[in-house]
């Protein structure tokens, strides 16, 4: 079941101001990371979730991103260019792994269990989400963090642009239990999450499918989930490549 949700605007500035009290030198992680450690945290508080909660149950963290780290790979193919291989900042480079922010949220609020990054365009939110899920109902784990972020800038900017279409960013946090926390300050259960996703054939379409990126069907299960009408909602997100996930909120 959903137990707490969390969706905001990534944006740098504000997201270092977030990010002060979390990880000491914040300026050095890229815009992703930032936007992770901000919703994971957020998220966790909506619902008094704290560290030593997490460490006493089985637990996974997810995310899901179809532009993933594009807009870290190319500053630093930028800074290749520009002062060659040896010259460019080896910090920098770490960060062209879309799967660094589940790192960087999970030495930040003790999680040591299992870590997944789903890519896969339209569908990467959702299918992110159903993972999640699946992880719960199978009883592999009784928490887990799903995160949903496409953050944006010049560089992916630029490659939109060309493709003719529009991004829409997204930073969304989802926490799925298999029983709401407990304590004073634990959250209800919202919903309970069902789905699955599939792989098949590609369809015929313009690649790489960009627009609306990871955030496809998330928006309507945030909506969902804030006006308490999720029971009735189905949702469906598929790229050009085959991918396709769909989910199901349910009753609390």
């Amino acid at each position: 079941m959903i137990t707490a949700v969390w969706s905001g605007v990534p944006d740098r500035d504000e997201l270092l101001a977030g990010a002060r009290s979390l990880v000491a030198r914040p300026e050095r992680l890229d815009v992703m990371c930032l936007a992770g450690l901000v919703a994971a945290r957020r998220v966790l508080e909506s619902a008094g979730v704290e560290e030593a909660a997490i460490a006493e149950r089985s637990h996974a963290l997810l995310v899901g991103s179809a532009a993933g780290c594009l807009e870290t790979d190319a500053l630093y193919y930028g800074q290749i260019m520009d002062v060659g291989l040896e010259r460019a900042n080896p910090r920098l480079f770490a960060y062209t792994l879309s799967n660094m922010v589940l790192g960087e949220v999970a030495i930040a609020n003790g999680f040591m269990g299992d870590q997944l990054a789903v890519s896969c365009g339209r569908a990467s939110g959702l299918a992110a989400l159903v993972e999640g899920a699946a992880l719960i109902d199978t009883e592999e784990v009784e928490l887990a963090l799903v995160l949903v972020i496409d953050v944006l800038g010049p560089a992916t900017g630029r490659l939109f642009d060309a493709l003719g279409t529009v991004p829409v960013p997204i930073m969304a946090a989802f926490l799925l239990e298999s029983r709401p926390s407990a304590g004073a300050r634990g959250a209800a259960a919202l919903a309970t999450v069902s789905g699955g996703t599939a792989f098949g054939a590609r369809r015929p379409g313009s690649w790489p499918d960009p627009d609306p990126l990871a955030g496809e069907g998330v928006d309507e299960v945030l909506a969902a989930l804030g006006d308490g009408v999720g029971a009735s909602l189905r949702m469906e997100a598929r790229c050009t490549s085959g991918h396709t996930a769909w989910l199901e909120l349910g009753p609390a």
